[in-house]
């Protein structure tokens, strides 16, 4: 169970711009900085990560941050229905796919920090961030909360609503209500209407206020919950294809009636409704030993990582980490897998507290205990946790009990660890709090780094502390972000007042050759831009404009960077067209990149209205054209290999030849 914070202090990483020669991998926890949201502090922060860019919702408000960029605010989110000077819209989570950031809650009004009006909307928008165009998903239907959204490969969009049902808090669903067709839906591409997921889901729980939601990979929302009932919430997940829901239900209904029985962790297939588990005593997660019902049963975090599904919480059935036998000790964290398949398959780990009573308050006996919390991540094929523990016992291998198989087979580390589906290693030397182990709140991952916050409360549940103020050894505030830097980054710099894009790779090679790419105004696909020398750092960017990155290549055009985080600007250049009566051409000057191609066009028509026609197609190295015979009103502008405008529109030549 975790503690919530009033406020917390983010310090993730100001960067400096230029990071100081380590060896890869390692901690980077300097220049702390803080996000403020409009609303002057930061609510538990709910964040996702792509190619270097960390998304984060925080004080009602969007922000992103870059280690070239550093923190910008993009949004603010308002419910109308209940008027204030600050951002009151509830955004409970976010989710990647398709090349955009999807923004969920309980808000119907949009504001951009970029200026202009406020848009309305219906509790659930999207930011595209290679081309910064904002879509409201809702279509005036989404009426309730969204406490979960996840997007799968081909863009369809699934949520978990939070609608209300009622129960006790001794419920042990041993009667299976009428299905519930209005909490999990899903919104098919291309598409405006949205739809139950199969037949529904049955056997349900709820609580008037709810208490958690988490989506792949491992992004959380906290809202609140009452301490004399269990935490009901939903948590969505996908790996691209499949989308696995966890909490709150006995059953998945399919279209045609049948119920697939897998409480609490279940799959979708996009036809049908799969068992997860189905070679384990029971699928899905149950309650644990010595507790009489399933209200007592959780998942508190999950992340869907390839063919494997992660998940951590209070449970039995495979190792879920706890015994009532133990020295009467409840309430712990083991790790669970399950594949897409729907197999249940070991991972062999326990995370607990040592017995250090420097550091924590022991449990009962003396025993080393399970931890009380764990938060998931992943990216690259590893599996990253943290939480409040400084062990993993790594060959537990029972259905039912915490106890190791071998107490010597465990390794130390410090509230966080890898797992890369085989074994188990520290970060480093982990997170910090003083001389004792530290623990991170939430965790978020991509392919170059993995991201740690923590937060203001100085004791788990269990006594021991429940954040950091160092990580690596490097000291930073408590409260903050940290982030374990997996391997070296490739970093995109735009400069408007100098016009120049510059890119800065920190790893141990020079590339044969860098790749720019762009995304053309006409179809949203990348493609290749322009390819530099190994040894060319930076570019003038006038005439450029739209999203780009970069990465190193080998003389083979083998990458051997990562892709370097995307910017987005328009730095625009100047096309001049010049007519000659004595030398029978037209010339025009271009200060930007050579495009494609040019194309030349003239007035077709003045009445109704402007039209112009194609007169010409020349090479993009061109510069003038023989014009004897031609009359009438010309422009000129240069286009990609996509038939895609590229540059403005030159001046317009009237003439006669």
């Amino acid at each position: 169970m975790k503690i919530k914070a009033i406020i917390i202090i983010l310090c993730l990483l100001s960067l400096s711009k230029t990071l100081d020669a380590q060896t890869i991998p390692y901690w980077d926890a300097n220049n702390p900085g803080s996000v403020v949201s409009p609303a002057g502090m930061a609510n538990a922060p709910f964040m996702v990560a792509t190619n270097g860019i960390l998304f984060v919702i925080a004080g009602g408000a969007l922000t992103e941050w870059s280690q070239s960029s550093g923190w910008q605010t993009l949004a603010t989110f308002w419910d109308t229905n209940y008027p204030s000077n600050f951002p009151n819209g509830s955004a409970n989570t976010l989710a990647l796919g398709g090349g955009s950031v999807y923004v969920a809650g309980k808000f119907n009004q949009v504001t951009l920090a970029s200026g202009g009006p406020p848009f309305p909307v219906d509790n659930l928008v999207a930011l595209n961030f290679t081309t910064g165009a904002w879509t409201d998903f809702g279509y005036g239907q989404l009426t309730n909360s969204i406490y979960a959204v996840t997007v799968d490969a081909r863009t369809n969009v699934y949520i978990c609503c939070g609608t209300i049902f009622p129960y006790s808090a001794c419920d042990d669903f041993s009667s299976v209500a009428t299905p519930i067709t209005n909490v999990f839906l899903e919104l098919k591409n291309s598409t405006t209407n949205w739809t139950t997921v199969g037949g529904g889901l049955a056997g349900i729980g709820g609580s008037g206020n709810m208490g958690m939601c988490e989506i792949s990979p491992g992004v959380y929302s906290t809202g609140l919950f009452s301490t004399a009932d269990p935490p009901y919430w939903y948590l969505l997940g996908t790996d691209g294809t499949n989308i696995v829901m966890a909490n709150n239900f006995l059953y998945g209904v399919n279209t045609n009636g049948t119920m697939v029985f897998s409480p609490f962790l279940i799959e979708w297939n996009g036809t049908n409704w799969v068992a997860l588990g189905t070679n384990a005593p029971e699928p899905g997660l149950y309650a644990p030993l010595g507790t009489v019902t399933n209200s007592s049963t959780w998942v508190d975090s999950m992340v869907v990582s390839g063919t494997n599904i992660f998940v951590t919480g209070l449970f039995s059935g495979p190792e879920y980490g706890y015994d009532d036998d133990a020295a009467g000790y409840s309430g712990g964290i083991g790790i669970a897998r399950f594949s897409t398949g729907g197999l249940y398959l070991p991972t062999g780990a326990l995370l607990y507290e040592n017995t250090d009573e420097d550091c924590y308050t022991p449990p009962p006996a003396g025993i080393a205990g399970p931890s009380t919390y764990a938060e998931l991540a992943a990216a690259n094929g590893n599996l990253y946790v943290t939480g409040n523990f400084d062990t993993i016992q790594t060959n537990l291998s029972s259905y039912d009990s915490w106890q190791p198989d071998d107490p010597t087979a465990s390794i130390t580390v410090n509230g966080i660890a890898e797992f890369n589906g085989t074994s188990w290693s520290a970060l480093g030397t982990g997170l910090q709090y003083e001389s004792c182990p530290g623990s991170a709140y939430g965790i978020v991952a991509d392919a170059g780094a993995v991201y740690v916050e923590g937060i203001i409360s100085l004791y788990s549940a269990a006594g021991g502390p429940n954040g950091f103020n160092g990580a690596g050894g490097n000291p930073c505030l408590f409260g903050d972000f940290a982030r374990w830097i997996s391997s070296a980054e490739m970093n995109l710099v735009f400069n408007g007042q100098n016009h120049t894009l510059s890119w800065s790779w920190d790893g141990t090679s020079t590339p044969y050759q860098w790749l720019l790419q762009t995304q053309s105004p006409c179809y949203a696909a990348w493609y290749n831009y322009k390819i530099f020398s190994g040894n060319v750092t930076n570019i003038s960017s006038i005439g450029y404009a739209g999203p780009f990155q970069i990465r190193g290549e080998d003389s083979s055009g083998n990458p051997l960077t990562p892709w370097s985080n995307i910017q987005i600007f328009n730095d625009p250049g100047t096309l001049t067209l010049t007519h000659s009566s004595s030398a029978h051409t037209l010339s025009w000057t271009w200060n930007g990149p050579t495009p494609y191609a040019w194309v030349i066009q003239d007035v077709t028509s003045l009445f109704p209205t402007e039209t112009w026609g194609d007169v010409d197609w020349l090479s993009g190295s061109t510069t003038s054209v023989n014009v004897n015979g031609w009359s009438g009103i010309y422009r000129i502008y240069g286009v990609d290999n996509n038939d895609c405008q590229v540059t403005p529109f030159s001046n317009q030549q009237g003439f006669s030849d």
